[in-house]
């Protein structure tokens, strides 16, 4: 198999449980010893998928939050393409715990887009917090329900176009 005409480097990171295994299946990234390497504080999986006639190869980095591997994590960042945060458990901080995360990717990647992930499907309560979360951080995508798997699918996909492409999704989130 040649070489991918484009390394897609996506950063998942937040709250582990439905949400972070959800995107894994939906990437299609099975564990299997080509796909997927475990580090220190780290998992990282590999694919590659043709997308718009593009072969790309996507390195997906499920990065632990626990403080005892914050210096180890910093240099999972380079080279990253966007940063997807999971949201399990709605809670009235969000803001102060996912924004020093975006402040260290930046650190190390310059800007680059954020995508949150979180499941509303039977909570709509929250819906105007997660856009105001979204809003703060600058977040250019917004996934609200993962219960439906060709969905979430569907979104992953336009995820990952958008976030390729650099297609205009204008100031505001575009809820997917």
């Amino acid at each position: 198999m040649q070489d991918a005409d484009i390394l897609f480097k996506m950063i998942l990171t937040g709250d582990e449980g439905l949400i972070q295994n959800r995107i894994i299946e939906q990437l299609g990234l099975i564990v299997s010893e080509e796909a997927f390497m475990e580090t220190i504080g780290t998992d990282n999986y590999i694919l590659t998928r043709i997308v718009d006639e593009v072969k790309v190869k996507i390195s997906l980095w499920v990065i632990s939050l626990d403080s005892e591997f914050q210096q180890l994590r910093k240099s999972y960042y380079m080279n990253a393409s966007i940063l997807v945060l999971s949201i399990e458990e709605y809670d009235q901080d969000l803001h102060s715990k996912f924004e020093p995360i975006v402040d260290e990717v930046f650190s190390k990647t310059g800007k680059i887009p954020i995508a949150i992930v979180a499941n509303t499907s039977e909570k709509k309560r929250e819906v105007p917090e997660l856009l105001e979360l979204a809003a703060k951080l600058d977040a250019s995508q917004l996934i609200l329900d993962v219960e439906n798997l060709d969905l979430l699918e569907e979104k992953m996909e336009r995820l990952i176009r958008e976030t390729l492409f650099n297609t205009e999704v204008g100031n505001a989130p575009c809820i997917l």
